[in-house]
């Protein structure tokens, strides 16, 4: 035989039942606004963009100059779709295009659609170039030859992959312009950037590193096609 249960059971439960409800929409709600500050939090507390007026005037070096780097104190920081940039350096580089690889599907490529390979000094003459086979793959820039007349340091030395943030529209629709075995002038930040569940991507700020990190990554804020 079922328990009998008075109106009074009937009662207690229903307020049991809508207590737990309550409880169950306020931790639902507080989840939501947690997850919302998280992934708006860069939007909401950074600048929108940088003001190019706080970089120095850094020179534009010509092709056979090594790029032009001064380190930022203070460093700037501000947000991207999401993103926290962190200018870390001004730089500017003149160098003809050795390559261009597009992505689309990789977690960087909503800031970062593009890299160049550049190539400056040596890395920039027809002759030293004609005897080296250059790919991009996997954010990557590989070089192989035979050629004797160019050390490994040199070719490390004088050229780079350089993951490419277009600043704006205009910039971007410039870069897409751009051709292999183009000259070129891009002037902006080498920057650092993190996002959400601990994405970090960090550039290189030296010329003589390779591998994993050794690219340069660049929110491009002028180009200059020669």
């Amino acid at each position: 035989m079922s328990p009998y249960i008075t109106p009074h059971h009937k009662k207690r439960n229903r307020a049991v039942r809508i207590e737990a409800l309550r409880s169950l929409i306020l931790l639902t709600v507080f989840i939501s606004v947690i997850f919302l500050a998280s992934f708006f939090y860069p939007v909401i507390t950074l600048p929108k963009a940088p003001d190019f007026d706080v970089l120095p005037e850094i020179e534009k070096p010509d092709i056979m100059s090594d790029p032009v780097q001064i380190g930022l104190s203070p460093t700037h920081r501000f947000a991207m779709k999401n993103y926290e940039i962190h200018a870390v350096a001004a730089y500017a580089v003149t160098a003809r295009i050795l390559g261009i690889r597009y992505y689309q599907f990789d977690r960087p490529s909503r800031i970062s659609p593009v890299d160049f390979a550049l190539g400056w000094k040596h890395m920039s003459q027809d002759d030293v170039l004609q005897d080296i086979n250059i790919s991009q793959s996997g954010r990557f820039y590989y070089w192989r030859t035979r050629n004797k007349t160019i050390s490994e340091r040199a070719i490390i030395t004088s050229s780079a992959n350089t993951h490419i943030i277009p600043a704006d529209r205009e910039i971007w629709r410039q870069l897409r312009r751009l051709k292999k075995n183009d000259t070129v002038t891009l002037r902006g930040y080498l920057v650092n950037v993190s996002g959400r569940y601990g994405f970090r991507w960090n550039t290189s700020l030296t010329r003589a590193d390779q591998g994993d990190g050794a690219c340069e990554i660049l929110y491009v804020m002028e180009v200059i096609k020669h």
